[in-house]
């Protein structure tokens, strides 16, 4: 019985330590245990002692509910997920901590709504503007759905969820389409689907910085210290380019391509 019950907890704690991991998961899994809390309520209830321990353990587990509702991000990066929104919140949240979670994510949108366009984004629109007569004719016969005025928040969370087509919701969200319908959404849906559901890999990263400042090097600034670290770890999970340099001083470019064989005397 006790093996049983704890399993959905072996689970989420496994989920969350993927490479793939994100800060949406953490609400969901948290839902996850609470139904499981509930379920074996009844299914425990002629057994005294498990019931009591169902108690405690669901106790804990309201106090993570209560701090999740200090930082609005949790819910929002629920309403991000495309195979969730607002639908996910009407069906498993009570009424009024459905209220909480929009209202939270309408004020972290808010920051955003008004910031403006990418230069590329900008310069697409213009290059629609100053089209050619022949292609402002073809346009103006399309009968895809004009870009509308309607809040990009809203729109996104009052549409039916759909399923993703790629592994993550933050993949999702980094798709050329979805930078086109949603050009101020999707930034905000990369800053909040960014974080980390736990805490364990920053927490590697912080403790590898000890072996930058060693002590010829107690001079460098916090800065150069944090981005040291953030291109290691960028590398590490292969987001960006090595960068090849010449022992003797000669700087070679090998980011071309695959194909570049390297010289036996460079190193990364």
């Amino acid at each position: 019985m006790t093996h049983e019950f704890l399993q959905p907890f072996y689970q989420a704690t496994m989920e969350q330590q993927m490479g793939w991991a994100s800060i949406d998961q953490v609400l969901e899994n948290m839902d996850i245990l609470f139904k499981q809390f509930e379920d074996a309520k009844v299914k425990c209830v002629d057994n005294a002692r498990m019931v009591n321990s169902v108690h405690m353990g669901w106790w804990v587990l309201s106090e993570y509910y209560e701090e999740s509702d200090k930082n609005p991000v949790y819910a929002t990066a629920l309403l991000l997920h495309p195979e969730k929104r607002r639908r996910y919140l009407d069906r498993h949240w009570a009424e009024e901590w459905q209220q909480t979670a929009i209202d939270g994510a309408r004020r972290l949108w808010a920051k955003y709504k008004k910031k403006p366009l990418s230069s590329e984004l900008a310069c697409s629109g213009n290059e629609r503007r100053g089209a050619a007569p022949y292609e402002r004719i073809k346009q103006s016969m399309s009968v895809l759905d004009t870009p509308s005025d309607e809040d990009e928040f809203e729109k996104f969370v009052n549409s039916p969820p759909r399923h993703m087509m790629t592994k993550t919701p933050l993949e999702w969200w980094c798709r050329e389409e979805q930078t086109m319908e949603y050009p101020r959404l999707h930034q905000m849906a990369l800053d909040v689907l960014s974080v980390p559901a736990m805490s364990d890999d920053p927490e590697r990263v912080f403790s590898c910085t000890r072996r930058a400042t060693s002590w010829d090097r107690a001079r460098l600034l916090p800065g150069t210290v944090e981005g040291l670290q953030c291109l290691g770890n960028w590398i590490k999970n292969d987001l960006i380019r090595k960068l090849y340099v010449a022992v003797d001083d000669e700087i070679i470019d090998v980011t071309g391509g695959d194909d570049v064989a390297y010289p036996s005397g460079l190193y990364s």
